[in-house]
């Protein structure tokens, strides 16, 4: 008989292997699911991880996927009040549009793909005010099923805030609608640039979730895997 906790881990390792990423890097304790662990100072370790693997990692991407779900509503003319809770996805752009499983459907995958906003004084400095939204790139991407949902389109705008309150909000553009394998098709999310996701989330520890890694053609994924558990305090999923 199968206990309830194999079940789960039978279902986390069935969705891991329907990806098209190779590897899931996640802190011990976590779960791909729940999330509910995060690496601080993860920018630093992402990089650390990618020097480890030199050329045998095509893309070593981080990835911020908070505990809580943050809330938008559209932004149309007086303000459409109708809102709706959705998971924040914190990433560098740049690098995760090379993942394997994630194409852009409509628009496109951000203009600024280098995270610019980690270099911004108030970022920086660990300091928290609503006013510096406005040194935000202004880019949102959203999934297809939060953009069914809404009803909204590329070049559409929304209102996001982390509170359901609405009580610190910034207006972005959409400038992209995105499906992922490693995310599902049926919950409502969207991709933010990580140190903004961060910033709105007054965490300045630089969480993040886990670190998806492509590897280059021919390279053995479980001889990595085992590599890398070696090299690094850490443990991997491998699809």
């Amino acid at each position: 008989m199968m206990s309830i906790g194999e079940g789960l881990r039978t279902s986390t390792d069935d969705l891991v292997q329907s990806t098209g990423v190779d590897l899931f890097i996640v802190p011990k304790g976590s779960d791909y699911l729940f999330f509910s662990v995060d690496f601080l100072q993860g920018t630093d370790l992402t990089q650390e991880i990618a020097t480890d693997l030199g050329s045998d990692g095509d893309t070593v991407t981080p990835r911020f996927k908070p505990s809580r779900q943050l809330y938008v509503r559209t932004a149309n003319g007086d303000g459409d009040l109708r809102s709706l809770g959705a998971q924040g996805n914190g990433v560098i752009p740049d690098t995760l549009g090379d993942i394997s499983g994630f194409s852009v459907v409509e628009g496109t995958y951000f203009t600024q793909g280098d995270d610019p906003f980690r270099d911004d004084p108030s970022f920086k400095a660990g300091i928290y005010d609503p006013m510096f939204f406005a040194n935000f790139t202004d880019e949102i991407v959203i999934n297809k099923a939060l953009s069914d949902e809404m009803g909204i389109k590329a070049g559409d705008k929304l209102v996001l805030s982390s509170s359901q309150s609405f009580l610190d909000t910034v207006t972005l553009t959409v400038v992209g609608v995105y499906v992922a394998d490693f995310e599902g098709t049926e919950f409502r999310s969207f991709h933010l640039p990580l140190s903004e996701l961060q910033y709105m989330l007054q965490r300045f520890d630089d969480p993040v979730t886990e670190i998806l890694v492509d590897l280059a053609g021919g390279v053995d994924a479980d001889e990595t895997k085992e590599r890398l558990e070696n090299d690094f305090d850490y443990s991997t999923r491998l699809t």
